[in-house]
């Protein structure tokens, strides 16, 4: 099951409580999303578009908790939601060894290692689960994520030419990132 228990970091800014996500948690997840892609244009979507309602986000969150190899994790600090880090292996045959992953923390808390700290957690179970190769995706301009994933030796792996269109003509890059667990391939 891609169930992750309760654990506890000390930050600067609080303790942060990292866990998988519960069913109950649906409601406070939306509005998380919708906050989070107000406060920077590095996030997929713009605001107003995250479009889920509280049954599909709670189908989706039982749905990362009943299989093994997919997982939702939650970052709260203070009890406030301030991160959440989402997997999702690919579904075909030749393709099961890897999977994409996403995170958003809120703004007032990046700097303070909520990023780091879910991430390492979220590498560790990806190790002991037989994942073998992790990808995601990431705005050339974010620079901070770019260094974080470094640090956990993600590397360039592609390039995504004008992937993102921002509005009046103006698009963005995206790099491909990567990490292989060699042991699990």
């Amino acid at each position: 099951m891609g169930i992750i228990s309760e654990k506890r970091i000390k930050l600067e800014v609080g303790e942060l409580v990292i866990q998988s996500a519960q069913e109950e948690e649906a409601q406070e997840i939306i509005e998380f999303n919708k906050w989070v892609e107000g406060e920077t244009d590095f996030l997929v979507r713009i605001p107003g578009e995250f479009k889920i309602n509280i049954t599909e986000k709670r189908t989706y969150i039982r749905r990362k908790r009943e299989d093994e190899k997919r997982l939702l994790l939650t970052g709260r600090i203070n009890g406030d939601l301030a991160a959440v880090l989402s997997f999702k292996p690919e579904e075909y045959c030749r393709y099961k060894h890897q999977g994409q992953m996403g995170m958003a923390v809120k703004r007032k808390y990046w700097g303070y290692g909520v990023g780091k700290s879910l991430l390492g957690i979220f590498l560790r179970w990806a190790f002991g689960v037989g994942i073998g190769k992790i990808i995601l995706r990431v705005d050339e301009e974010n620079l901070r994520a770019i260094k974080l994933y470094q640090s956990f030796g993600f590397f360039k792996e592609g390039l995504l030419k004008k992937s993102k269109h921002m509005g009046c003509g103006q698009y963005r890059d995206e790099l491909i990132m990567a990490l292989f667990f060699p042991e699990n391939l």
